[in-house]
């Protein structure tokens, strides 16, 4: 008996261990499409001269072998920074610690411009899908 509690004991701590392992896969599997996007979405030229600022909600379907299966815009911004963020999205061709689903995340557009207001308006997450981040790119406009 003492036997059995110790070996339910040990698995139930394994599990835990376990659980704790993998959420924090999760977290760097995220972590780093934030990085992929941050350093491969650009700021198109229509959005900058025109001071167009906000966010990008992107849905995103994960296979069961965790790879992106299909990107869609939920919410748009301006259609060239649509194109652009759906461009690196389907770029990103490493697995997400994420298990297969739906889910949504923002690429928010921040242009550092006088007229501007100087933030990227938040966005509702609470009517998206499983909302994993908000990543925020910025501009600067000369003029």
């Amino acid at each position: 008996m003492k036997a059995l509690c110790s070996t339910i004991i040990a698995l139930f701590l394994f599990t835990g261990v376990y659980a704790q392992e993998a959420a924090k896969d999760d977290s760097v599997g995220v972590a780093k499409l934030e990085i992929f996007l941050g350093n491969n979405v650009r700021p198109m030229a229509v959005a900058v001269e025109n001071n167009v600022q906000g966010t990008v909600v992107v849905g995103f379907k994960i296979d069961s072998n965790r790879n992106i299966e299909g990107v869609w815009i939920i919410k748009s911004l301006v259609r060239e920074q649509d194109l652009e963020v759906l461009r690196v999205f389907r770029m990103y061709h490493q697995p997400l610690a994420l298990p297969p689903g739906e889910y949504s995340a923002g690429v928010g557009l921040l242009v550092n411009h006088p007229k501007s207001k100087g933030a990227v308006p938040p966005v509702d997450k609470s009517l998206y899908k499983n909302y994993l981040f908000d990543y925020i790119i910025t501009a600067d406009r000369r003029n």
